[in-house]
This record gives structure tokens, C-alpha cells and sequence, in this order.
């Protein structure tokens, strides 16, 4: 009789093997797998913690921190991951201007602050954002392997973010109490509205529909202020770019000039040099706190639409599809426009919010409203329906309605000339007068079926 020993066979013995090597090779993928995950979601919640952080910080200053051009983008073209929306250059984030940041990537910002590298693009453990989309990328990216094929992600989404627009930074310091962000972006014409019932209705698209409840204000965005933080040559552009700096201007052509005082005899006067002058128009109630407050907080708010008149309460509104507010002295329209709002100032809108306002859609607008001859560069007459016409057609820029044509409007601008010392702004609803920008005299009882106003709001 053969004795049976106890033992394990060849065939058993490799099975064994093959199914230690398999669980160990599970392990192992299982591990490297684990490792690409975690880097990159150390990369995108840096980004998170990164947009948040640009997000206060623009909500505070109304800009980005970022001001040096990376100069290789070579890697996120070739992934493709950069959206119609990322116009502008892609900027260095300024990491030492965001308090209280932890990141786990981005150790190549410190060689960069100290100027340790001989080419910029050799730093790419660092992020960027771009000036327009404000998206953010990692430059030197997170690798990670799916099966056989090696991907590379540079930020927290994998193909171009054509859908994206610029972050609206909505905070209490930007937006004014009783209001709320109804949408439309720093470069399209971010609108508020004193309803609640209109909040978020155009969150972040472009243009805002005017299919609103309250009374809407359309948010300026300025640079600094002519003089102070730029020149002229910095306004009308120097290669390709243009900065919104609050002053008085004349546009030739459509080219800003800066505006003298005593220039064809229009001012901007004080309300101490208007108690002494006796011209009898209504000036800016504190033009220099209105200078001051655009220069602190980056912008302010011009009506959306021009005026018109509630029906029951008798105040001033801003409407869409209204019966224009005409008829009225300039005296009567600056009265109007003041106190519409507790914690906020209100006031006839000056000369300088006008044109800086011109600025703005300059800048960013689809068209130039800014011809000096009194002819409307558009061809177009008036914005939507209102009793002076029914042409129907639309003069709208940046979600602003009828700076260029519809009515000349009321301002806190002066002129010098004793009997005709209020000065009008804007187009009439007579086409081959449409401007945004020539000013016109007239007396301080003149009335006219023509003219009518529109509000500012400061902080």
C-alpha cells in the first residue's frame, strides 16, 4: 500500500501564487489609484479654496489679485480645457493677498516673490487665473492614470468651460440694503433690484431680461479716478486696453478727451460754489463725497431705465415698459431723485457718473454711443415701449436702457450762462439727434416733452 502524505500539490501550490500575485497586484493598483485621487483632489480643493478667497477679496476691492502674465499656456491649450470665455491673459494669483489660505500645491509662488528664476515659465508649481473668465488652473497639473491611457488635469473641470461668465462676487458691502443681485456680470452689466421677488432671476447670464418687479440700478464699475489713478492716455487705451477712471470727458469721434473746467462754459460745481453763483439749477448734493465714495468702493449705480412715476405713490421709478417721466424742471428732477433710499445716497445723476457711464460701454459694450456730432452711431431711437414713440426699438448697452437715444436727461451739470443754466445729457426720441454725449443748455423753468432724468446710487 502506497502511504498517502500530507502535503500541497504542484497544482494547488500555483494557484496559490496566482491568486497572492493577483490580490497583491489589486493592492498595489488598488494603492496607486488611491494616489492619483488624492492629488487631484488636493488640486481642486485648492482651486475651491482659491475661488473663495478671490471671491472675498474681489467682493472687497472689486478686482482680482493678480497682475503678473504667466507667458506659457501651451499645456491647457493642448488639453483643452480653455473656454470661450477665457479672453483675457492668464495671470499670476497673488497668493501673500489671500488671508488665511492653505494650499497643498503652488511652492513655486515663493521663487516667483523672490525673484528666484530665470524664465518665468520654468515656475509651473503654481496657479493662475484669467483676467476675463476668472477661472483657475494649476500649471504643472495633476497626472493621473485611467487603465492604460495617462490624463492630464490642470483645474476642477476636463474640457472647455464654454459656458462659464465671470464670477459675480455678491456681497452686503456691493450690494446696497433692500437690494438684491437679479444677474449680469462686471463686464455685461451687473443689475440689482429693490424686489425680492427678482433675485437671482438672471443669476450670472448676461443680459438681464426685463421681465422684473422692482426698481432696477445698473452697477458702474470704475478703475480709480482721472488724475489720481490714471490719465487720459490710460482711458482711451494704450495697446488695446482701457481703464474706467471717473471724470469728465469729451468724446470726439467717439475718442474721450479730458473735460476742463469753464470748457464752453459747463461745470461741475460745488454745492459752496453754487450758493454763491446763483445760477438757480440743483447741483450734485456733495460731488466730492460722490468722488470719494466711487473711489473707495470701486463704482456706483446709474438707473437702468430713464424715469418714469408711480402711479400711486407718486415717486420716482425705474421700470421697464413705463410711461417716461417728462415735463418736469431740473430742479424738480434733481428733488425727485433725492432720498429714494434709506443707507444709501441717491441724487440727479452728474456729469461725471454720465461720463464714466459712456466709458463703461466703450469698454465693454457691442457698440460705440459716444459720437460728439449728435448722430446716433446705432441708427436707433429709443429702448422698448413708452408713450414718446412706437418705433419699438431698442437702444440697450450693457443692460442699460436709452442713454442714447429716447430722451435728453436732466444732470447736475452747470453752465455758467445765468439764463440757461441747466444742462441736458443724452438722445431724443428724435433719431438724427440721438447722442449719448452732447450737452445742451436750458432755463430752470424749462419744461419739455422731450426731457426727462435718471438716478445715481453711492455708498
Amino acid at each position: 500500500m502506497i502511504k498517502k502524505e500530507s502535503g500541497v500539490t504542484l497544482i494547488a501550490l500555483s494557484i496559490a501564487v496566482i491568486i497572492i500575485l493577483t490580490i497583491t497586484g489589486m493592492i498595489i493598483y488598488s494603492a496607486r489609484d488611491n494616489i492619483y485621487i488624492r492629488n487631484l483632489t488636493n488640486m481642486q480643493n485648492d482651486i475651491a479654496n482659491l475661488r473663495d478667497k478671490i471671491a472675498e477679496y474681489y467682493a472687497e476691492y472689486g478686482d482680482i489679485p493678480a497682475k503678473t502674465e504667466y507667458p506659457d499656456i501651451s499645456n491647457l491649450q493642448s488639453a483643452g480645457i480653455i473656454g470661450a470665455n477665457d479672453t483675457g491673459k492668464f495671470l499670476i494669483i497673488e497668493l501673500e493677498y489671500l488671508s488665511g489660505l492653505t494650499l497643498n500645491y503652488g511652492e513655486d509662488y515663493e521663487k516667483y516673490k523672490a525673484g528666484n528664476y530665470t524664465n518665468l515659465a520654468d515656475l509651473t508649481d503654481i496657479y493662475i487665473i484669467n483676467e476675463t473668465s476668472h477661472n483657475i488652473f494649476y500649471v504643472e497639473g495633476i497626472r493621473v492614470k485611467e487603465n492604460d491611457t495617462t490624463k492630464m488635469y490642470y483645474t476642477d473641470y476636463t474640457e472647455g468651460d464654454t459656458e462659464a461668465v465671470q464670477i459675480v462676487e455678491i456681497e452686503e458691502k456691493s450690494i446696497p440694503d433692500g437690494f438684491y443681485y437679479v444677474g449680469g456680470t462686471k463686464e455685461s452689466g451687473m443689475v440689482i433690484s429693490d424686489n425680492p421677488n427678482d433675485e437671482n432671476r438672471y443669476e450670472n447670464e448676461e443680459i438681464v431680461g426685463t421681465d422684473l418687479e422692482g426698481n432696477q440700478y445698473v452697477w458702474i464699475p470704475v478703475d480709480g479716478i482721472l488724475g489720481k489713478d490714471g490719465t487720459i492716455e490710460d482711458v482711451r487705451g494704450t495697446n488695446g486696453e482701457k481703464k474706467i477712471l471717473l471724470g469728465r470727458y469729451t468724446f470726439q469721434s467717439g475718442i474721450p478727451g479730458e473735460y476742463t473746467d469753464n470748457a464752453n462754459s459747463e461745470i461741475e460745481e460745488t454745492q459752496e460754489e453754487h450758493t454763491t453763483s446763483g445760477y438757480g439749477n440743483t447741483v450734485a448734493k456733495e460731488i466730492e463725497e460722490f468722488i470719494d465714495s466711487v473711489s473707495e468702493n470701486k463704482g456706483y449705480y446709474i438707473a437702468r431705465y430713464e424715469s418714469s412715476q408711480n402711479a400711486e405713490t407718486g415717486k420716482v421709478e425705474s421700470k421697464y415698459d413705463k410711461p417716461v417721466w417728462t415735463n418736469i424742471t431740473q430742479q424738480n428732477a434733481a428733488t425727485e431723485c433725492h432720498d429714494l433710499y434709506s443707507g444709501i445716497n441717491s441724487d440727479l445723476i452728474n456729469s461725471y457718473a454720465w461720463d464714466t457711464a459712456i466709458l463703461f460701454i466703450q469698454k465693454y459694450g457691442k457698440e460705440n454711443y459716444s459720437n460728439e456730432d449728435g448722430e446716433s452711431s446705432t441708427g436707433k431711437s429709443n429702448t422698448g415701449k413708452n408713450i414718446l414713440n412706437s418705433t419699438n426699438q431698442e437702444d440697450v448697452q450693457l443692460n442699460i436702457f436709452n442713454m442714447a437715444g429716447n430722451c435728453r436727461e436732466w444732470s447736475t451739470e452747470t453752465s455758467i450762462i445765468s439764463d440757461n443754466p441747466c444742462i441736458s445729457r443724452g438722445g431724443t426720441y428724435n433719431v438724427s439727434q440721438s447722442s449719448t454725449v452732447d450737452r445742451r443748455r436750458a432755463g430752470v423753468n424749462d419744461i419739455f416733452d422731450n426731457h426727462s432724468f435718471r438716478s445715481i446710487l453711492y455708498f
